[in-house]
């Protein structure tokens, strides 16, 4: 071959492996390829993390440890996820921002926030680190308004919206405040969404004296439990956290789930994780033959319960009404919805200790407090509550 040919190819060849020559070089990496472990798929699951404990008046201990915490949980269950610790509210505003960018139209997206948050006019703000707070009016301003994540959540048309508030802690601007109001305001679900609060309307919240808060401490020995849907593993939570506090602090969810969603899909394990297990449920005495397969609805004095068996399960759905007309609106809205639930626990508590069910007074009341409220709306401005509560039976 001459050798003006030779290298004439020799200067194609080097030109044709350079991209990959300069690439190696730049990396450190060998052209020898390495298979990657690539986790397997579980659909668009993004979540965003908040953790605030630095405030300069009213430090909190745990919100950290909570956030990050969970964090760690959802990442290993499939989700992205967007972690802030100690956020300032510009950072805050811009994290909500971007996490309603990454929703994509039916996947799954959750807010989970640990943290001071204050009601205000019946709207629930999450307190940024340095949101000085001297009076109620600067709230708005100076808050940030769970609403918004919710509208980020409702426009991205997710499939699975949720939201959870480990955010009952005490008010530490409550000096300055004309009102008493404690807690957080209860808000309406949009649908397929739910929503979990660590305490009941009006409630505080124990920040807890290990690393995580009570609530969140519950919440993480259930949430990586695979083949658990989403509203059992809230009950687990809810009966650990009660059992801890003495019936103290009693989570509250508000759903409107239209199907199941798993946190980790999979067969359930026989063992139930550290905190109190669920309450156990005897079976009816009577066959299921003789309960209704169709929904039969009946009044039981001013509660209508609308029962059925789905799928094997009973299910026994009361609906009361409440009022009050004390107070500002969003007292009132808490009063008239304890109302319409002291008539719901009381019509639950007779239907259960009757046949065919026959339970004695302290199961059936594990029972009832074991159930969720799954549909909630006011009137008159807060002077009336609509509410309906469920009880599944196996």
């Amino acid at each position: 071959m001459p050798l003006r040919l030779f290298r004439i190819i020799s200067l194609l060849l080097v030109l044709a492996f350079w991209p990959a020559v300069s690439w190696c070089a730049q990396t450190g990496r060998s052209l020898v390829q390495v298979p990657k472990t690539v986790a397997p798929a579980v659909g668009n699951r993004v979540a965003l993390i908040i953790g605030n404990s630095a405030y300069r008046d009213a430090p909190l201990k745990n919100p950290v440890n909570d956030a990050t915490d969970v964090a760690a949980a959802l990442r290993k269950a499939g989700f992205t996820v967007r972690l802030l610790t100690d956020a300032t509210r510009e950072q805050m505003d811009k994290a909500i921002s971007a996490f309603g960018r990454e929703i994509k139209p039916g996947g799954v997206s959750m807010l989970y926030y640990a943290g001071h948050g204050i009601q205000a006019g019946g709207v629930n703000y999450l307190i940024p680190v340095d949101g000085a707070i001297t009076s109620e009016d600067e709230i708005p301003s100076r808050g940030v308004d769970v609403n918004l994540v919710l509208r980020k959540m409702d426009s991205a048309r997710s499939r699975v919206n949720i939201v959870i508030l480990d955010a009952c802690r005490n008010n530490p601007f409550a000096r300055s405040f004309r009102s008493s109001i404690r807690g957080l305001a209860q808000m309406a679900a949009p649908k397929g969404s739910v929503i979990v609060y660590a305490t009941d309307p009006g409630s505080i919240a124990a920040d807890g004296s290990g690393r995580n808060g009570i609530f969140t401490k519950h919440l993480l020995s259930h949430i990586a439990s695979p083949g658990i849907e989403i509203e059992q593993m809230l009950k687990r939570v809810r009966s650990g956290v009660e059992n801890e506090t003495r019936g103290r602090q009693i989570p509250w969810t508000n759903t409107s789930l239209t199907g199941d969603f798993f946190f980790v899909p999979g067969t359930p394990t026989a063992n139930v994780p550290s905190g109190a297990p669920p309450v156990a449920i005897d079976k009816p005495q009577q066959p299921e033959a003789a309960l209704p397969t169709t929904p039969q609805t009946r009044q039981i004095g001013e509660v209508e319960l609308t029962e059925a068996t789905v799928q094997g399960r009973h299910h026994l759905n009361f609906k009361a009404s409440g009022g009050s007309s004390s107070g500002d609106a969003v007292a009132r809205r808490i009063a008239s919805q304890k109302s319409a639930m002291t008539k719901i626990r009381a019509a639950a508590l007779s239907e259960l200790t009757a046949p065919p069910f026959n339970f004695d007074t302290a199961k059936a009341d594990g029972i009832i407090k074991n159930g969720e409220v799954t549909d909630l709306s006011y009137g008159d401005g807060g002077s009336t509550a609509d509410v309906t509560y469920r009880i599944i039976l196996p």
